[in-house]
C-alpha cells in the first residue's frame, strides 16, 4: 500500500513525532522511507546562526533520524537535505519522487495565524499530488 514515504522533518519536536509516525507505518508497511529537511534561504542579517553551522547541524539530525529509523527496523531509509522555501521544497521533491504517503507535522497555528503567516502543513494538503498524513503537536 505504501511502497515509498516521507517525511519532512526540521529538528522541532512536532517533526519529531512527524518522524515517530513514519517509522512506525513505514515498519508496519515494509516502506522505503525518505527522510526530506529543507534549510531556508535567509538573507546575512536575518540570521545569527552561521549558514553553514545551520547547514551542519541539519545534517546531523538527517543522519541521526536515519539511524533511528534504521534502529526501529526501516531497513531502506534515505536522506535528503535541500535548500529554499519549505512549502515549494517540500511540493518539489513529493512531484519529482512520487512517494505513496508524505508525513510532516503541523504547528498547531490558529486559524487567524494560518492566514497570516501560512502553513506548511496546509500547503501541502491543499498542493500535494499524494495523501499527506499531518501529526498534530503532542497534548498538554
Amino acid at each position: 500500500m505504501f511502497e515509498k514515504i516521507a517525511v519532512a522533518i526540521d529538528g522541532s519536536a512536532v517533526a519529531d513525532r512527524a518522524l515517530d509516525t513514519a517509522i512506525e507505518v513505514a515498519r508496519r508497511f515494509g516502506s522505503g522511507l525518505t527522510l526530506l529537511t529543507v534549510q531556508a534561504l535567509r538573507s546575512d542579517y536575518e540570521s545569527s546562526i552561521p549558514w553553514k553551522a545551520e547547514e551542519d547541524a541539519l545534517r546531523v539530525m538527517l543522519e541521526q533520524s536515519r539511524e533511528r529509523a534504521r534502529g526501529r527496523g526501516v531497513d531502506r531509509v534515505e536522506v535528503v537535505y535541500r535548500t529554499g522555501h519549505a512549502l515549494e521544497e517540500i511540493l518539489d521533491f513529493a512531484h519529482r519522487s512520487s512517494p505513496d504517503l508524505l508525513v510532516v507535522g503541523s504547528r498547531g497555528l490558529s486559524r487567524g495565524s494560518r492566514l497570516l503567516l501560512g502553513s506548511v502543513s496546509s500547503g501541502l494538503v491543499q498542493s500535494a499530488h499524494c495523501p499527506v498524513l499531518v501529526v498534530r503537536p503532542a497534548p498538554g
